[in-house]
């Protein structure tokens, strides 16, 4: 049971926790929404196609993953306030969904930096670089995303935590917690940092390239740039767990708001991750600019219409 300084604290990061979420969940489906519309209207160039399609998977399996994430927060509310129990088969479920989710939306990051790795290193692979391929890939890693998750529900890992009113591993179950930890955080973001990391290497060694060829490489290493800050958000996912975990070890006591600190800081980073990916994918920046761009220009002209409508019309009486 929490103390009463712990139970306001824990509130607080709580219905933080659930703003920041609110504000990353709408950015998200404003972005989805303007991406589906620009691919109604075939707006979208060739070969932009494959990473728009990725950008759009990340946003798809992000808010996939907040609506997971969102219900858990709102649960610890209504928990914290009316005392409630939510202690069922239907909450271990939505542990192991929220794991799956979480596992989905890092895998979709790896496969936007195994398609740059591609078109960069390994673009004479032309069947690399189609967008079918990844559109076909997707629905294999949901179901591989599941499989790896699966053995915290199958042995019963995931367990009603009453200070926190909803289901998952308990951070003092260590084999557990750093089986889901390693698979669904540690493995994806050390192969995003490595496909980078190779991509960076291989674009500085190259010389005696044509203007047209180091003009692409120098967007390549700008687009980098701006993805590294990106998976520095999604590094901060795991940061806050990972120092718990280690003084948990040193002191052999769970902190008492630990899965509390951990959401707010998951929620700072979908702001942030949201936010980054708009800014940092080109091809995506450039789309979202011009559709506000080109709604912008036609209510400008309608009100310059309406207004020379009134003038004529004012002018004949």
């Amino acid at each position: 049971m929490l103390s009463y300084e712990h139970q306001l604290i824990g509130f607080a990061l709580n219905v933080i926790t659930v703003s920041e979420i609110t504000v990353a969940y709408l950015l998200s489906l404003i972005i989805i929404i303007i991406m589906i519309y620009n691919f109604i209207r075939n707006r979208i160039k060739r070969q932009d196609k494959t990473i728009l399609i990725l950008s759009l998977n990340i946003y798809l399996c992000s808010l996939i993953y907040m609506s997971v994430f969102f219900v858990l927060n709102i649960l610890t509310i209504i928990g914290d306030i009316y005392r409630k129990e939510f202690d069922s088969p239907w909450c271990i479920l939505l542990g192991y969904i929220y794991a799956a989710t979480l596992c989905v939306l890092y895998i979709s990051f790896i496969n936007q930096a195994f398609f740059r790795l591609c078109r960069i290193i390994y673009s004479q692979y032309k069947y690399l670089l189609y967008s079918s391929l990844y559109i076909i890939i997707f629905p294999i890693e949901v179901i591989l995303a599941f499989i790896l998750a699966c053995p915290i529900y199958i042995l019963n890992n995931i367990i009603y935590l009453p200070n926190y009113h909803f289901c998952f591993v308990p951070i003092s179950d260590i084999r557990a917690y750093l089986w889901i930890f390693f698979t669904v955080y540690g493995i994806p973001v050390l192969s995003i940092l490595l496909i980078y990391w190779r991509i960076t290497v291989f674009i500085r060694k190259q010389s005696n390239q044509t203007l047209k060829i180091r003009r692409r490489q120098t967007r390549d290493l700008k687009a980098i740039r701006g993805i590294l800050i990106i998976v520095s958000f999604m590094i901060l996912f795991g940061l806050p767990t990972s120092f718990l975990i280690v003084m948990m070890l040193i002191t052999g006591e769970e902190h008492p708001l630990t899965f509390r600190i951990t959401c707010i800081s998951i929620g700072t980073s979908m702001v942030g991750l949201n936010i980054a990916m708009m800014f940092f994918v080109p091809q995506l920046k450039n789309m979202v600019w011009k559709t506000f761009k080109t709604k912008r220009e036609v209510t400008v002209n309608s009100n310059q219409t309406s207004s020379l409508q009134m003038r004529s019309g004012s002018s004949i009486e």
